[in-house]
């Protein structure tokens, strides 16, 4: 058991900075809304930029804000079925060697059941079990199946293009060739400083999301800042989720779940 612990304490850790990075992202919670989490958190002690520095952009053109909002549907997890594939980079600003880069990533979703890779690890769920691999240290851990909360990295950014104003950013626009980039900024913003989506002008098809978002112990300081880029080669509607079965990996026998051949060398963590 203290070994099980401590592996899952090492898998915590390699996401941590993924996790600082996205939590907003996760089903349930808008960009505006982290701060206010994390400000009921007596354990963090947030600097807050002054509140005048908050209301000083000028107001988003509507237009553009529709055409945002747009974009970012295409790519909403609150579809039942969902594929995205693309390119991840991503570092934390407090920690030099806590980065991604050019992470292959892979998120298949239909129902509750969901498929995720990013880099050498994979995380599937389905109604029977929850199954997470790591390749590069040959470890699988099962366990109950879980509700939808895989790390999807994409933005639900529909409350707050609700709330541009009210958290006092600026809409910014940049057109390059068949490209255009819409991004929201306030630099002043305690937990969300930057986000932008491009897309094909014609298509509105996403090519790329960042987001810039500030250390929670000292926002005030953009060396600290948690940054992530997408880069996207495929979304389509179709999650083509069979593609990614349970059985692959691990398989019952007289009752209990076991390894097959090809992951023998593997070793597997039960936590069910």
């Amino acid at each position: 058991m203290e070994i099980i612990k401590k592996y899952v304490s090492a898998l915590a850790k390699k996401v941590n900075f993924i996790a600082i990075t996205c939590f907003v992202m996760l089903s349930g919670f808008a960009i505006f809304g982290w701060a206010s989490f994390r400000r009921n958190d007596s354990k963090t002690v947030v600097k807050k930029a002054p509140v005048e520095s908050f209301y000083h952009s000028a107001k988003p053109d509507p237009v553009k804000i529709k055409l945002l909002s747009e974009v970012c549907n295409k790519m909403s997890l609150n579809q039942d079925e969902l594929f995205i594939e693309g390119i991840i980079n991503a570092g934390n600003g407090a920690d030099s060697t806590d980065r991604i880069e050019a992470a292959d990533y892979i998120f298949s979703k239909k129902g509750e059941a969901f498929y995720y890779r990013l880099g050498q690890v994979e995380t599937i769920n389905n109604d029977d079990l929850s199954i997470y691999v790591d390749h590069g240290i040959k470890k699988i851990m099962i366990s109950a199946p879980k509700e939808y909360g895989a790390l999807p990295a994409i933005a639900d950014v529909g409350n707050l293009l609700n709330r541009i104003e009210e958290e006092g950013y600026e809409l910014k626009e940049k057109v390059q060739g068949e490209s255009t980039t819409l991004a929201l900024t306030n630099p002043n913003h305690v937990s969300c400083k930057a986000y932008s989506v491009s897309f094909n002008t014609k298509t509105l098809q996403p090519e790329k999301i960042f987001c810039r978002m500030s250390n929670f112990q000292n926002p005030e300081d953009d060396k600290l800042d948690n940054q992530l880029e997408i880069t996207f080669k495929k979304i389509e509607k179709h999650s083509g989720i069979e593609k990614y079965p349970i059985q692959k990996y691990v398989q019952k026998e007289k009752g209990n779940w076991v390894l097959n051949a090809a992951f023998k060398e593997y070793e597997l963590i039960n936590l069910l």
